[in-house]
């Protein structure tokens, strides 16, 4: 997933063609090829967490209670996802406005992902329902920013 770095003005605030950038280079692919992303979203900054330092980790663990778990003696969990789907995948981000841990569902921005979205965004109010903190669309790939729920389940 290379999306183009070329910014185009859009009426739905949303959509970005600028907002996904790979900085595995300037870091001199220390964490991997495709390590962090940023996503620019309405109302934070996104890094997608494609990599996970045992650091990073453990600071997941302070904020949401969810534990990553690594094998003996590694230090890194490379293409870590929380989930896999027909339609997608869900990863660990974070919103450098609010400094905090949150997941980011990826998937194909096609018109049946972008009415789930708005309708989750609709049912955010009620309880036992996963909220919608964000979402963007960058060159057909939708975000959608959630809470990470790492203290278990509801029912």
């Amino acid at each position: 997933m290379q999306p183009s770095a070329t910014y185009r003005g859009q009426t739905d605030p949303h959509e970005y063609k600028q907002g996904v950038s790979n900085q595995a280079e300037q870091q001199g692919g220390a964490l991997g090829e495709h390590s962090l992303q940023l996503i620019q979203g309405e109302k934070d900054l996104y890094e997608l967490k494609v990599d996970i330092t045992r650091q990073m980790a453990a600071e997941i663990l302070t904020q949401t209670g969810l534990e990553i778990v690594f094998e003996k003696g590694k230090s890194l969990r490379k293409d870590f996802s929380l989930g896999r789907g027909q339609f997608g995948v869900f990863r660990v981000g974070y919103g450098t406005k609010a400094a905090h841990y949150v997941g980011i569902k990826v998937t194909q921005g096609d018109q049946a992902a972008e009415a789930e979205v708005k309708i989750q965004a609709a049912f955010s109010k009620y309880p036992h329902i996963m909220p919608s903190i964000d979402y963007c669309k960058v060159v057909g790939t939708l975000y959608q920013v959630m809470p990470l729920a790492g203290l278990g389940c509801v029912l």
